[in-house]
């Protein structure tokens, strides 16, 4: 039991220090970047397909479908990428998210909600490789539970982002209502 609450401290400790507006800042820019550089540089070959990651969910069937789009190169790429980048990169907006609503509520185990993305993104991330690398030998269950995974992770975020819009309005009410008092 001691375990868990030296890992809680050390979250808490850890958003306490780190989760700044100017990280947030510099992890927003980050996603950007990603997002139009260096997904278009690494994901080269497939860039028409949309990947497995990117679905909310997948049959098997769809994956298998999706997977059979790619070129022997592609599958490579595909996998290279899963293990590099898109490892930083669901860390960069898990601590994006996170951050912002460290920020918005200074209440720290509301904001290890989006932490558990990173997770999902990992998990998912080994289920697609573990597809690719088999390929073209099908295993549905794999399929099952990385799909599982990439759709708890797309529910996940929309969680986030949802909670810091609720966040941020609820924020601007209470500082409207206050000026309204201070100006009565």
């Amino acid at each position: 039991m001691g375990t868990g609450k030296q890992i809680s401290t050390a979250i808490s400790n850890f958003l306490i220090k780190k989760a700044t507006w100017k990280s947030i800042f510099i992890l927003f820019g980050l996603i950007i970047v990603f997002n139009l550089f260096v997904f278009p540089l690494v994901y080269k070959t497939n860039q028409n397909i949309v990947p497995l990651d990117l679905q909310f969910s997948y049959s098997p069937e769809k994956a298998y479908t999706i997977l059979s789009t790619y070129s022997d190169e592609g599958l490579k790429e595909y996998a290279i990428g899963e293990l590099t980048v898109d490892i930083v990169y669901p860390m960069v907006y898990a601590l994006f998210l996170s951050f912002f609503v460290f920020k918005l509520t200074k209440k720290s185990p509301l904001s290890w909600f989006p932490l558990l993305i990173f997770l999902l993104d990992c998990f998912e991330n080994i289920g697609i490789v573990t597809m690719v690398y088999y390929f073209p030998q099908k295993m549905p269950n794999i399929v099952l539970l990385t799909s599982l995974f990439t759709s708890l992770k797309w529910i996940l975020i929309g969680m986030s982002i949802l909670l810091i819009l609720v966040l941020l309005v609820t924020k601007l009410f209470k500082q409207k209502k206050k000026n309204l008092n201070d100006v009565a």
